[in-house]
């Protein structure tokens, strides 16, 4: 004989015999947890853990971020010297006079430019 708060399921007792107290099914029962991790007895060792290891993790990480920025901004430094070199070589061959030295003052004020960022940038 079930008792008013137990039920069977699918005709036998849930569990080999023992039975399921209504409460505690989400099926049925709409004010149930939705599972065992969501009642208050329920405690994880490894939520635990995280929480514990995520503050040293972020500061990890935001070092990580914070040296990608330098990297990028070195690089770009780089790629702007490396224009510089490209203007003043591609400058040569022009047979225009006005031209090469149009193209020789833009490598220059880029050349300034880049040497300003270059020493605005924190050292390794």
């Amino acid at each position: 004989m079930l008792r008013k708060r137990q039920i069977r399921v699918h005709g036998f007792a849930a569990g080999r015999g023992r039975l399921i107290r209504y409460r505690r099914l989400p099926f049925t029962n709409p004010a149930a947890p939705p599972g065992p991790a969501d009642m208050p007895q329920y405690r994880n060792l490894s939520f635990e853990s995280a929480a514990r290891l995520n503050a040293p993790a972020t500061a990890t990480f935001n070092q990580g971020t914070a040296a990608r920025d330098n990297a990028e901004r070195y690089l770009r430094d780089i790629v702007l010297f490396a224009s510089v070199l490209f203007l003043v070589a591609i400058a040569q061959r022009f047979k225009v006079r006005s031209v090469r030295i149009a193209t020789t003052a833009v490598a220059l004020g880029l050349a300034a430019c880049t040497t300003v960022a270059v020493l605005t940038l924190p050292r390794i």
